[in-house]
Formats: structure tokens, C-alpha cells, sequence
């Protein structure tokens, strides 16, 4: 009756507690090595969370797509938004790879789902507002809000590309074209 006692306590009680003892101490070694190696990411309750590996680059032609890229914020209408390069993944904001480094004079180009991302606060936004936009292992950027424009194509987008500024579009289903066109309204800051 004692060894059966025994090998009860042993597998059902001593076992398990080793085990949880051995998992705890594993996780409280490689935690902070794990954080060293990552990134911080915006998130949309106004702190920083979550993790992305660094991501080291000069210019954005360097990067993969779906790279994360960085993070865009404004305190006058509550956007935060991670930004993502060329991005096909659904609901995501997504710098355009027509864009051109800020910190080389250029023009940002971002475009954020209308109904499901971070980035439909945009709807919000007025000219005068400021947006900023902090790039990993770069500086960060204010622009403010100059011209806000409707109805605009990816063409008419292009034609925008003017130095130091920020173009930011929320896409809209074009309903009259069948092969899945879309609007877009569009919003033009230059730095501050």
C-alpha cells in the first residue's frame, strides 16, 4: 500500500511540479534574449506592443514584402497603424513600393483598408492635422494634413508624388467596374 502512495505522489503530484518548475525557469532565461532581438510595434490602445524581428535597411527596394516597416500615429483624430511594405495580407496598412525614403527627401505612399485596420480612423482627419510616422531604425516624421482628395485612382495617386510628403489612401470598391477597381480618398501632408 506504501509503494502504491508513493508512486501516486511521484507521478501525480512530484512529476507535474518539476515539470512546471523546469518550464518556468526555461521561459524567465530566454525571455529577455527574445526581447533583445525584437522590435516593437504600435499597437491601437496608444502603446507600443507586440514584436517584430529588426529590420535593417537604407531603402525600400532592400526590403521583402510584408517587411514591417515601421509605424504611423496621430493624437488629432486617434490613428495608429503598423505599416507593412507591399503587404498582401488583408486588413493590413501597407507602404507602396512607389514610395521613396523620407529621410532621402521622398514621398511616402500608404494605403489602409476603409472598414477592417487600424488605418480607418482616417476618416477622421482634417487638414491642419499632423500624422506621424516612425520608421524602425530611422527617425520619426511629422507631416501635417494639407489637401484631402476623392475619387482618386492609382493613377491620379501617382501623380501626387511630390518630395517631402506623406500620401495616405483609403480604398473604396469602384461598383461600376466588374474586375474589382477601386476609389480611393486620398490624403496629402507635407513635413512639418
Amino acid at each position: 500500500m506504501k509503494s502504491l502512495r508513493l508512486t501516486f505522489f511521484v507521478r501525480g503530484i512530484l512529476i507535474p511540479i518539476l515539470f512546471t518548475v523546469a518550464v518556468i525557469a526555461a521561459i524567465s532565461i530566454t525571455e529577455p534574449v527574445i526581447e533583445s532581438r525584437s522590435q516593437t510595434v504600435y499597437s491601437g490602445s496608444g502603446s507600443k506592443q507586440g514584436s517584430y524581428e529588426k529590420t535593417q535597411y537604407e531603402l525600400f527596394k532592400e526590403l521583402d514584402a510584408d517587411s514591417p516597416i515601421g509605424y504611423i500615429t496621430s493624437e488629432d483624430f486617434e490613428l495608429s497603424a503598423n505599416v507593412l511594405y507591399k503587404t498582401t495580407k488583408a486588413n493590413s496598412t501597407s507602404l507602396s513600393k512607389a514610395s521613396t525614403e523620407p529621410w532621402n527627401g521622398g514621398c511616402v505612399v500608404v494605403f489602409g483598408n476603409n472598414t477592417k485596420s487600424q488605418f480607418k480612423a482616417l476618416h477622421s482627419a482634417g487638414i491642419g492635422d499632423t500624422v506621424k510616422f516612425e520608421f524602425y531604425n530611422h527617425d520619426k516624421y511629422a507631416y501635417r494634413i494639407n489637401r484631402i482628395k476623392h475619387n482618386m485612382t492609382e493613377s491620379d495617386i501617382k501623380e501626387l508624388n511630390e518630395e517631402n510628403t506623406l500620401v495616405m489612401c483609403l480604398s473604396y470598391n469602384d461598383f461600376s467596374d466588374l474586375g474589382n477597381s477601386y476609389f480611393y480618398t486620398v490624403y496629402v501632408a507635407e513635413t512639418v
